[in-house]
């Protein structure tokens, strides 16, 4: 009867451990400071658990029908139009309608070198007034490009709202490291700054005309 209360405690203490760590991480990842913002964009950043790099989250309100931006978060060989700093971008493979290897290239300010990124993107309609596109960075799917750096982790997601018939909502959460030997605190600039000219660009592209 000891050794069965002694074992059921043992139980609870490590339950309990594992449920405090896996609250306190959620906590951390939770604590959201903002960075930046404008009227339709806000960016935040928070600190997570064994990284010296934050996780990224950006909203932005896009005046333009729920159909165009899709069309344009859904137009890979065309994201040069709009992503920050990005040169090249392609479709490498459609393993099928939902998951898609895609390529980018972009060209990074002196005196950082160039780099190259291919993503697995998995793509969901959770309703027919949402798409969410979870991508993560493959960088062994390819060869390395010769003095470009390849990004090696990368985590995240790209979420689209219709909100009304001529506006549309943006969620965007990523986690990754540019790669390189450059400063942490540098890596987490650059985190910083091209998600939100990223989502200026979208929100420009997509409004054009209207």
């Amino acid at each position: 009867m000891k050794l069965i209360i002694k074992q059921h405690f043992s139980f609870l203490i490590v339950f309990t451990m594992m449920f405090l760590s896996i609250n306190s991480s959620v906590q951390a990842q939770n604590n959201w400071e903002l960075q930046n913002e404008t009227a339709d964009i806000k960016l935040y950043t928070s600190e997570v658990q064994n990284s010296s790099l934050k996780r990224i989250k950006a909203e932005a309100i896009i005046h333009a029908p729920y159909e165009k931006v899709k069309g344009h978060l859904l137009d890979f060989k065309n994201y040069k139009k709009w992503y920050s700093n990005t040169v090249k971008s392609e479709l490498l493979e459609e393993r099928d309608q939902s998951n898609k290897y895609i390529y980018m290239y972009a060209d990074a300010p002196w005196p950082i070198s160039d780099r190259d990124n291919i993503s697995l993107v998995s793509i969901s309609y959770p309703s027919e007034d949402i798409i969410n596109l979870d991508f993560e960075a493959k960088a062994d799917f390819q060869p390395l490009v010769e003095d470009v750096v390849r990004v090696s982790y990368a985590s995240g997601f790209w979420k689209l709202s219709k909100v009304d018939e001529n506006t549309s909502r943006i969620d965007y959460e990523v986690h990754g490291d540019p790669g390189g030997s450059f400063p942490t605190w540098l890596k987490n600039y650059l985190n910083t700054d091209s998600p939100f000219n990223t989502l200026s660009g979208l929100k420009a592209l997509a409004e054009e005309g209207l």
